[in-house]
């Protein structure tokens, strides 16, 4: 999930998290809520964000940026304005506008009841899926509308403005958040019929629409995370380990031992500092290339980054693997309306959890998908193509990039 939602998180960045005995810990407070029913994840699609709101009288399209055509609202008869020929998202929000405002005589009720008549920075933040829009293939194409969020305001240089709501301090950094928007509390009625009315229009133009798709647990499963816990962790490394000595607290030691040895300053998570590579770039400790350098492909610690940066990224990789191996044993778990969340087919991205136990914002758990997400179709179209875009699309194919490597 991109775009005007922005990053969602995974469970190392949850505010509770500043080591990784609190790692193991968030897991297993998962794993509680899950068997007392307290929480219910719902499934995380892999499409392509074209969340949108509603502006004079018609649905448009907003990617979250400063560009006036954005803050306005991208309306069908702009679409040009926005994406030039040829460009991948002409394609989606078309369809998705075409098919909202041939409703919304219908569904002006619902819109009303979820904000986003009253609340111009409100929308509704939705992923759109045709085919095997990124990673994973579906058997149909459809729209899921996961929620509604709503922007905050943003000032920038050359007095560029987006009204919204007031930004909040981050408590770990003292700044204002760099969130674009955040999700609100919107009525489940209201976006429950509004699904029912929108499935009387879009299938007979080739969508069904979802809202959020809950999960449930499959029976006779249990959630166990010994095999998780006890993998052991081994990566390349020679004169390293004299030079930093700490790398031997990490190395041959089972991924609950390194995950009991390593803890944060107070203010040094969960940002994403970046730190200096061999390459000269910096990058920060939770990048999923790095990661897999380390911990998949055996590249020389030596080879990644100099002596006073490797540990952090070793760190990171290790609560990246952490991430991805208890993930997938919450996902194992799991089943939905659409499918099993791990299973023969792939599966699906994974699920979100939204429970104030385990953090204020909504929590990713995608497993598996750390990795086989960097893969996707977009990703690979984009590679495609980069010689032969714009260069305002190079600084989107850039950030994306950034993205899918795990940047933020």
């Amino acid at each position: 999930m991109g775009g005007a939602a922005g990053h969602m998180r995974h469970p190392h960045d949850a505010a509770k998290v500043r080591s990784g005995s609190d790692l193991i810990n968030m897991f297993y407070d998962i794993e509680d809520l899950l068997a007392q029913g307290l929480t219910v994840p719902n499934v995380k699609i892999d499409g392509i964000n074209v969340s949108f709101k509603y502006v004079n009288g018609q649905f448009a399209v907003d990617r979250g940026s400063l560009k006036e055509i954005d803050v306005s609202g991208v309306t069908l008869d702009r679409i040009s304005e926005r994406f030039p020929e040829g460009h991948g998202m002409r394609p989606a929000i078309t369809n998705l506008l075409t098919i909202m405002n041939t409703a919304l005589p219908d569904i002006k009720g619902e819109i009303q009841a979820l904000g986003l008549i009253d609340n111009p920075h409100y929308f509704l933040n939705t992923e759109y899926v045709e085919g095997t829009t990124n990673a994973v293939g579906y058997e149909e194409d459809f729209i899921a509308i996961h929620g509604v969020n709503a922007f905050y305001e943003k000032h920038s240089r050359g007095n560029k403005y987006r009204p919204g709501d007031a930004r909040p301090v981050n408590p770990d950094t003292n700044k204002l958040t760099k969130d674009p928007s955040y999700e609100v509390n919107f009525s489940q009625n209201a976006m429950s019929t509004l699904i029912d009315k929108l499935n009387q229009v879009g299938p007979s133009m080739g969508f069904k629409f979802y809202g959020p798709i809950p999960t449930s647990g499959i029976p006779n499963i249990n959630i166990d995370f010994t095999s998780s816990l006890t993998t052991l962790i081994d990566f390349n490394v020679t004169e390293y380990l004299n030079i930093v000595p700490e790398l031997n607290k990490y190395k041959g030691k089972s991924l609950e031992q390194c995950l009991l040895a390593i803890s944060f300053k107070p203010g040094n998570y969960p940002n994403y500092p970046l730190l200096i590579m061999n390459d000269g770039k910096k990058r920060n400790p939770y990048h999923k290339e790095t990661y897999l350098n380390i911990l998949k492909r055996n590249i020389p610690l030596e080879d990644i980054a100099p002596p006073e940066t490797i540990e952090d990224f070793v760190k990171g990789a290790i609560f990246m693997h952490s991430t991805r191996l208890m993930g997938n044993a919450v996902l194992s778990f799991l089943t939905s309306e659409i499918g099993d969340m791990v299973g023969d087919d792939g599966g699906h991205e994974g699920v979100v959890i939204r429970n104030p136990g385990i953090d204020p914002n909504p929590i990713k758990i995608t497993g598996d998908f750390i990795e086989t997400g960097m893969f996707g179709a977009i990703a690979q179209v984009m590679a495609q193509n980069e010689n032969t875009i714009t260069m305002e699309e190079k600084d989107l194919l850039h950030l994306i990039e950034s993205l899918i490597a795990g940047i933020f």
